[in-house]
């Protein structure tokens, strides 16, 4: 469907004060009692600051920059430095073309950021600890074209939890997951350059962590959309076996077979990108200008569907289909949190306002059965974004999540959540988005307990920070009284201001055997950008 341009435009330019100019957390950075620590790295000393009750080290590399003949390589190591490091402010993020179609793949736009940006951000509580802290890894989202690990303020979720908390930036675009026979290594398959970082921060922190008072052998990590992406290919990854000891996917629609490519047609689609930018080979490839690379359109079939970016499954790294790797228990053996939020889609319907937007949306979403889709989400008063939201929301976030939780439970522990904050903030006007619900994402600000691009959590009630409170709980491992699904369903935990809840109606309410018939047995629906 049509996303509306001033959602994700007003979106990018918030997320680029995070990716064009190296930043800083000003909570720690600028308290009272702020003072300058020091970590020892395998690569060299880090400065760090430390102050109100928290510790963060910003801008460590975790890989060596991805720049010139490494552009689309494996990361390798970090170079060692002398010294002090300055670790006090944030370190650029990945290169990213900055308007709506660029946001799914469709080129053009203002491209900021940098590709040496393989850096993460670690955050633990402040002093020495006595014990060996676990660790909370998170990556982030974006369609795998945007964002930075910079947007997240995990100083407060260290804090509060006892936790050394890593966000860090991942490669992005064409330059993360380009496929292209020349730009393989021999007996890879490329594509997946991004998932090679993200496999690289986690031997990281298997190797560093320790110096930040994390323990390597306690990592959950979690991800959010196109993270959450990521996390479901690492989960099925034989290289990324070890790294983590239990994981949480936040409304990631992971199992969408028609935006899953296999890397011989990535790879076909990546010659086609190569004759856009009149490259016939790597060598030409990587001697242009990166802001080239991050404006052309993708050719590719990812998780927006036609031309956008994603992970390939074919090769060493997510060697089959990760529905299939499931089913075959072909995973790593860790519990798994997966949940979705209650209004997913009314993020990118805000524009649906009239009968003809509407009309012309469903039958660009849904082609031949529209119909059917209709009739299961009939307009009502004339709010047709209503309708269009809420089939979006069960069939490609929703349902997609119960699907996974099912497939996961013959083989590891699974639960289920769905956040349901139909008042979550927002920082774009009530006047330009309407009744937003809970959105895409809308889950962050109560995860971290901490504002980001898209939220102020400085505007939660009363009620909603108790949420964030218990999300946060649960999110470092207070998992009493929320059951595991055990070879079939469960009741999901909904997280609300009024309080939590066990329902065991989530795949009634969210329609999910009629989304077995449509989305089985045809293709998925599709985001569009305008």
């Amino acid at each position: 469907m049509r996303l509306s341009l001033l959602i994700l435009l007003m979106a990018s330019l918030m997320t680029a004060g995070c990716v064009l100019t190296p930043g800083q957390v000003d909570r720690v950075r600028f308290a009272r009692d702020a003072e300058l620590v020091l970590a020892r790295t395998q690569a060299g000393i880090v400065r760090g600051v430390e102050g109100d009750g928290v510790r963060a080290f910003l801008g460590v590399p975790y890989a060596a920059p991805p720049v010139g003949e490494n552009r689309w390589r494996a990361p390798g190591p970090v170079e060692p430095w002398s010294g002090a490091r300055d670790a006090t402010r944030l370190g650029r993020g990945c290169i990213q073309a900055l308007s709506p179609k660029a946001v799914l793949g469709g080129g053009g736009g203002v491209v900021a950021g940098s590709e040496d940006c393989l850096y993460a951000n670690i955050y633990a509580p402040a002093g020495e600890p006595e014990r060996a802290r676990p660790v909370m890894v998170f990556l982030h989202g974006g369609a795998f074209t945007l964002g930075s690990g910079g947007q997240y303020d995990a100083s407060r979720l260290a804090q509060d939890q006892d936790r050394v908390v890593v966000t860090f930036n991942y490669r992005l675009g064409a330059l993360g997951w380009l496929a292209l026979d020349d730009l393989a290594a021999p007996g890879d398959a490329g594509g997946d350059f991004g998932l090679m970082d993200m496999i690289a921060l986690l031997r990281w922190v298997q190797n560093d962590i320790a110096a930040f008072g994390g323990d390597p052998g306690q990592v959950t990590a979690f991800g959010e959309s196109a993270g959450g992406w990521g996390l479901c290919h690492l989960l099925a990854s034989p290289e990324a076996r070890g790294l983590f000891q239990s994981a949480i996917i936040q409304s990631a629609g992971c199992f969408e077979r028609s935006t899953q490519a296999a890397v011989d047609q990535a790879a076909a689609d990546g010659r086609r990108f190569a004759e856009a930018l009149g490259c016939p080979d790597a060598d030409c490839l990587r001697a242009l200008p990166a802001w080239r690379i991050a404006r052309v359109a993708s050719p590719r079939r990812g998780i927006n569907g036609p031309g956008s970016w994603g992970p390939v499954y074919g090769g060493p790294r997510t060697p089959m289909n990760i529905e299939a790797a499931y089913a075959a228990g072909q995973i790593a053996h860790v519990p798994v949190i997966v949940g979705s939020n209650t209004d997913e889609a009314r993020l990118f319907t805000v524009a649906v306002r009239s009968r003809e937007r509407f009309e012309r949306e469903m039958r660009w979403s849904y082609g031949d059965d529209a119909e059917a889709v209709l009739d299961r989400y009939p307009v009502v008063d004339g709010d047709y974004r209503a309708s269009l939201a809420a089939s979006l929301t069960d069939a490609l976030f929703a349902c997609p999540a119960h699907r996974m939780r099912l497939a996961l439970s013959p083989h590891v522990p699974v639960r289920g959540y769905e956040f349901g904050d139909a008042d979550a903030p927002v920082r774009i006007p009530r006047w330009a988005t309407g009744d937003m619900g809970a959105f895409h994402a809308s889950e962050l600000a109560a995860v971290f307990g901490a504002s980001w691009a898209l939220q102020d959590a400085d505007g939660f009630s009363p009620e909603q920070a108790a949420l964030s409170d218990r999300m946060r709980h649960a999110w470092a491992g207070d998992l009493a009284d929320w059951p595991v699904t055990q070879d079939g369903d469960a009741p999901v935990r909904i997280f609300s201001p009024e309080g939590d809840r066990l329902d065991d109606s989530f795949a009634r309410r969210h329609n999910c055997a009629f989304w077995a018939d449509v989305v089985l047995g045809g293709e998925t629906p599709r985001l569009q950008a305008d």
